[in-house]
C-alpha cells in the first residue's frame, strides 16, 4: 500500500491521488455495508453496523474505538465520533513522507463515508479532525449528514464523478478540435448530476470509452434515472459536440 500510495501521489499529484484512494474506500465501504446486512440479518442495527469497524480491525487496517454514536435511520439522524488507533494507511504515509500538515487517511475516510451512507440511505460525510500524520497521538474522525457540514464541498469533491474521470486517461484523449468545448476531462456540467456508487462510476467509464467512436448507443432504464443526462454528456464529449443535440419525445408522436 505504501508503494501504491507513493506511485499515485508522484504520478497523479496529491489531489488526484487523494480522490482516487477516497473513492476506492467509498466503494469498498458500500460493499461491506451490504455484507454486514447478510452476516447479521437478525442483529440490532447497532450490532450490524459494527461489522465494518470489526472487519477493518481483523484485516489489520485500523482499530476503531467509538466515542459517540447516534443513529436513527427513520429520522435520517446520524452523528459518529471515533478514534482510530494504529492506522496502517497513516503509518505508511508517515514512513514515506514524514509528519506534515494534512490528514492522510483518505481511503479509510472514504470507507467510513460509503459504509455509513449505505446504512443510512443518505449521504454521510466523515472528516478526519485529528491525524497522527499531523503530530496527534491518534487519528479521530467525525461523521454527519453532508448538509450538516458548512464546508462539505471541501471533502465531498473527492467523491464526485467528474473528478473520477480525470487522471492518466485524460492525457491520451484526442486533441480538441475547432469549436469544441473544454470538456475533455470533465464529463458532467456543474448543474448535472453527482454520483459515487460503483454502478454510477462504471457507467461513466463506459460513456468515456464510447464517446470517441461512431457507435450507436442505447441507454436503458426506468423513468427518472437520468438517461437523457447521460445522452447529453456523451454528445458533449464526442466529436459531434459542436453539432446540435436533438431530443425527441417518442410518446408524443401520433401513431398515424
Amino acid at each position: 500500500m505504501g508503494v501504491l500510495r507513493r506511485e499515485l501521489i508522484e504520478g497523479l499529484g496529491i489531489e488526484r491521488a487523494r480522490g482516487l484512494l477516497t473513492r476506492m474506500g467509498y466503494n469498498s465501504g458500500g460493499h461491506d455495508a451490504e455484507l454486514a446486512r447478510r452476516l447479521r440479518p437478525t442483529a440490532t442495527l447497532i450490532d450490524m453496523f459494527h461489522v465494518g469497524p470489526q472487519l477493518h480491525a481483523l484485516e489489520g487496517i485500523v482499530r476503531v474505538d467509538p466515542v459517540t454514536l447516534e443513529m436513527d435511520v427513520e429520522r435520517g439522524h446520524y452523528f459518529g465520533d471515533y478514534i482510530w488507533r494504529d492506522s496502517s494507511e497513516d503509518e505508511e504515509h508517515v514512513r514515506i513522507y514524514g509528519i506534515g500538515s494534512e490528514s492522510v487517511c483518505w481511503m479509510q475516510i472514504g470507507y467510513a463515508s460509503g459504509y455509513t451512507s449505505v446504512f443510512m440511505g443518505r449521504p454521510i460525510l466523515f472528516r478526519e479532525v485529528e491525524c497522527r500524520a499531523t503530530g496527534h497521538e491518534h487519528c479521530r474522525i467525525i461523521g454527519r449528514p453532508v448538509e450538516e457540514w458548512k464546508d462539505a464541498e471541501d471533502d465531498s469533491k473527492y467523491l464526485q464523478a467528474e473528478a473520477f474521470s480525470r487522471g492518466l486517461s485524460a492525457m491520451t484523449r484526442r486533441p480538441m478540435g475547432p469549436g469544441e468545448r473544454e470538456d475533455a476531462t470533465t464529463m458532467f456540467e456543474a448543474t448535472d448530476i453527482v454520483g459515487v456508487s460503483t454502478g454510477f462510476n462504471a457507467v461513466c467509464h463506459m460513456v468515456k470509452r464510447v464517446a470517441d467512436t461512431t457507435a450507436t448507443v442505447l441507454f436503458l432504464g426506468e423513468t427518472g434515472v437520468g438517461k437523457e443526462v447521460f445522452a447529453r454528456t456523451l454528445h458533449r464529449n464526442s466529436p459531434r459536440a459542436a453539432k446540435p443535440f436533438v431530443a425527441i419525445n417518442c410518446a408524443a408522436i401520433p401513431s398515424s
